[in-house]
């Protein structure tokens, strides 16, 4: 009969086979060095990379890469492997402002959703210069200020309407909510409607707080240019008469006032950047000079108006340009303020 002992299996010893292969990587077509000395592989791509340049700008790798690379025990090509859960295009926007040093935030141009791509990565591992300079790119698209908000659109903000792809400042406002940046919140939301019907606005893909958001302002916008429009102080005042005296003017009638309140009222042009007078001049009928200027003190007051009142239009709790600038402050660990502000 044969004993317990001799049926056992033999047990063999363990560790005596070297790191396991990967043979299945396919390289990235841009983060392949054949001098890299550490392999992130994002589901079939790897990325061969240098571990001195990701503990330069990543606080994670820093600490993992201290003590050497990880012996994870996956090689390839005899590199180590350090498997992570990104998608590839993702871990490539990444890397791209390590090394090339003309690109990257405040250099390029970039979507808003690349921009948050590269928070939430820059986050994930620390990377706080990038993560600086993403903020910075999200405020010079979104600006806070009335000053900046009449300039020319930046260079780094991507055209309005592409035939691939339109800038996306609606991503922003997901942005400011999921990451605590509250000052390009109203911009965010402003940028998001102008030019839009409401059925690409459903359409957004951004999160159900973000629409509402979007949804909400849209609607108070518009409620307050009519009570503007009625009730307010001298915006949209209709005359019978030219004060000049002038014989050929068309004087500033109920006509041109309606204009200039679908003007404000119907998000097809940015307000901020022009009054009314100068971006549809046909709408204003012949005016005399005086009668003109008139027009554009009356519709540069309502648009100093309407952005005074934009936090407030965006329904929270930071209800005005100051106490925005001022939690944005606390954010940063700063306590700047703009001068208009002061």
């Amino acid at each position: 009969m044969t004993s317990d002992v001799e049926q056992r299996p033999t047990k063999h010893a363990r560790s005596t086979l070297g790191p396991v292969t990967d043979d299945s990587l396919e390289r990235d077509s841009v983060f392949w060095f054949n001098d890299g000395n550490i392999i992130l592989a994002c589901g079939h791509i790897g990325f061969r990379v240098h571990a001195g340049v990701l503990s330069l700008n990543c606080g994670v790798f820093r600490d993992m890469l201290a003590s050497g690379t990880p012996a994870a025990g996956e090689v390839h090509e005899g590199v180590d492997i350090v498997r992570l859960s990104d998608e590839p295009a993702d871990m490539r926007l990444f890397l791209r402002p390590m090394y090339f040093t003309d690109e990257g935030p405040m250099l390029s141009q970039y979507y808003v959703a690349q921009l948050k791509t590269l928070l939430d990565m820059a986050r994930k591992y620390m990377a706080d210069r990038l993560q600086k300079s993403v903020l910075q790119h999200l405020r010079t698209l979104f600006p806070s200020t009335q000053d900046c908000s009449r300039a020319l659109y930046p260079t780094l903000r991507p055209p309005n309407k592409t035939e691939e792809k339109p800038f996306d400042p609606w991503v922003a406002v997901d942005i400011s909510l999921d990451h605590d940046i509250p000052i390009i919140l109203p911009m965010a939301i402003y940028y998001s409607i102008v030019g839009a019907e409401l059925e690409e606005i459903l359409d957004f893909n951004i999160s159900a707080a973000a629409l509402r958001k979007i949804l909400l302002f849209r609607e108070t916008f518009v409620r307050r240019v009519n009570r503007e429009s009625v009730d307010g102080e001298g915006y949209f005042d209709v005359y019978s008469a030219c004060d000049n005296n002038v014989a050929s003017c068309t004087i500033i009638d109920l006509c041109v006032q309606e204009n200039a309140i679908r003007y404000y009222r119907d998000f097809e042009y940015d307000v901020f950047q022009q009054v009314h007078a100068d971006a549809v001049p046909d709408d204003i009928g012949d005016l005399c000079a005086g009668c003109r200027q008139q027009l554009v003190d009356m519709q540069r007051e309502f648009t100093q108006y309407l952005w005074n009142e934009l936090p407030l239009l965006c329904r929270g709790s930071l209800y005005s340009w100051r106490l925005l600038h001022d939690a944005q402050a606390e954010v940063e660990g700063v306590t700047a303020v703009p001068e208009d502000l002061a």
